[in-house]
């Protein structure tokens, strides 16, 4: 859990490239600070959605240092970092002896942030139980602490954050429909950061700064890092372009030009040209995502699937949560034929293995049979190419489930094989001897 006092609000937080601590230029980052600056004077329940590493709490604390409500508290936590019974209890607060440990009264988060903020990331990964105890908050304002009889009264604004499809769990059954609903008063998708490639050099800057400020010495890259940089993928997002660039200013140690050898291998390996246009691969924000996890939508600041029942991606054999469709570099056979040939290879290989798992929507065994091999030498490929994705959906345990009985079904059919060709060889023998008698 994170929590804090906020500061009071800035008046004049938007600039042509920050808001409120955001940083960006680019299309989609304007059109969601223009947002922001919409929603700033109301206390509305807000669902933020976007990939890990987004910055989805940024944009919450942005939310509240430019609300009303700015110089009170405001108070974060994960709801996936708990079991039920902690973070009933970390949510709500508990009454001494309610349970074993209980040794004395403890508020909870909505009491401490009472007047406040309240940021709840991970939301979707709430028990049905405990979503029936968020609703109540929600509809009432009103709470009851573990081992309480009276009920507690707070007027707090929720912010909720998610990476996953709470549509799509309506659907499942795995998340209520009507507490989808009341967290989706106002939706905010932040857009990942391959949707915005000419921000890069900004953030690249910002967080070179923020180094220097604590370090009290420059540093700047060298070309060949920054081209390293523009062309890598970035599927942490912006997470894991500041751990980057805090990596590269440690391993460069007193020097004061960063260069390529400290560049993580993955981003090392970056296979578009040098020269390329970063901007190039900018895709508006009602595209595809290219990602295991992307939320995927029709409009700049809203989830994929807004509502139950929303119309599906009309592509046949769209893929759901696990896997995602390749990389739209190389674009055309001039991009490969621009390539160095190992490159162009892994780029082909991966946009192949990639859109085959998109059409089987995540089934390796059917994948590995579109593409011509065999499952497990796609499973050591999705490694390889950092492909593989988290477990957790009810696509991917399906999934898994499939894949382990598709192995107990070829190995039974390896071992049928090898019976009948040893039934065969001795069958072939005996003939053989039979033929050689007068």
């Amino acid at each position: 859990m994170a929590g804090g006092t906020s500061e009071t609000p800035d008046t004049t937080a938007a600039t042509d490239a920050t808001y409120a601590g955001l940083v960006g230029r680019s299309a989609p980052m304007r059109d969601l600070f223009r947002m922001l600056e919409r929603i700033r004077a109301t206390s509305a329940t807000i669902l933020v959605t976007g990939e890990n590493g987004t910055g989805k709490e940024l944009v919450a604390r942005a939310i509240h240092t430019q609300s009303a409500r700015g110089h009170k508290r405001f108070v974060a936590t994960n709801c996936g970092a708990f079991n039920d019974n902690l973070l009933e209890s970390e949510l709500f607060g508990h009454k001494r002896g309610s349970f074993t440990g209980a040794v004395g009264d403890k508020p909870g988060l909505f009491e401490v942030a009472d007047g406040g903020t309240f940021f709840m990331d991970e939301v979707g990964d709430m028990s049905p139980a405990l979503q029936v105890k968020l609703l109540r908050v929600l509809q009432e304002g009103v709470f009851l602490p573990v081992g309480a009889t009276e009920p507690r009264q707070v007027d707090v604004r929720i912010i909720a954050a998610t990476n996953r499809d709470l549509a799509t769990m309506v659907q499942r059954g795995t998340f209520r429909e009507d507490l989808f609903y009341r967290l989706h008063v106002v939706a905010l998708r932040v857009p990942a950061l391959r949707e915005r490639p000419e921000d890069i050099p900004l953030l690249v800057a910002h967080f070179l700064d923020k180094l220097a400020t604590r370090d009290k010495h420059q540093k700047v890259l060298a070309a060949g890092t920054r081209a390293r940089l523009l062309a890598h993928r970035w599927p942490g997002n912006v997470r894991e372009l500041e751990n980057e660039i805090e990596r590269l200013w440690v391993l460069a140690g007193d020097a004061t030009v960063i260069s390529e050898e400290h560049l993580s291998p993955a981003i090392a390996r970056a296979s578009r040209p040098p020269s390329a246009d970063p901007c190039r691969t900018s895709q508006p924000s009602g595209q595809r995502d290219s990602y295991p996890g992307a939320a995927r939508d029709s409009a700049p600041n809203t989830p994929r699937d807004s509502y139950p029942g929303a119309a599906r991606d009309s592509s046949p054999g769209a893929p759901r949560d696990s896997y995602s469709e390749a990389p739209r570099e190389p674009g055309t056979a001039d991009d490969l034929f621009s390539m160095k040939l190992p490159a162009a290879v892994e780029a082909l290989e991966r946009r192949m293995i990639v859109d085959g798992l998109a059409r089987a929507r995540g089934n390796k065994t059917r994948a590995a049979e579109d593409l011509g091999i065999s499952r497990r030498n796609l499973i050591r490929k999705v490694q390889a190419l950092g492909l593989e994705v988290a477990r957790g959906s009810a696509v991917d345990d399906e999934t898994a489930l499939d894949g382990s009985l598709d192995d107990a079904a070829l190995d039974a059919a390896a071992l049928d094989a090898a019976a009948l060709d040893t039934a065969t060889l001795e069958d072939a023998t005996l003939d053989d001897s039979r033929e050689s008698k007068p």
